[in-house]
């Protein structure tokens, strides 16, 4: 993305929605990493995001970053949640 902007490779009025685009799919990323099966995980959402702003890549004010701390706290981790987690790779081609 810093490419982007910084080569001037899209229209500065397109600048913002891309920025928006490129936020919602880093979000999804972030979710898809806590599913247990086909939920998200709370817990692990909130581990993920909590890494996620250790390492600067995510605000610690951020919405969604608040969501999943207090999802986290409130209802926990899941049942399933010790259960082996299939990789990507497993998930894709069986």
């Amino acid at each position: 993305m810093d490419c982007v902007e910084r080569d001037q490779l899209v229209a500065p009025e397109s600048l913002e929605q891309l920025k928006k685009i490129g936020k919602a799919d880093y979000l999804h990323l972030l979710s898809q990493q806590a599913l247990v099966g086909d939920l998200v995980d709370p817990g692990r959402l909130a581990e993920i995001t909590h890494r996620e702003v250790e390492a600067r890549r995510l605000a610690p004010d951020d919405d969604f970053r608040k969501l999943a701390e207090a999802g986290g706290q409130v209802l926990g981790n899941s049942s399933s949640a010790d259960e082996p987690r299939k990789g990507w790779f497993a998930r894709i081609f069986g």
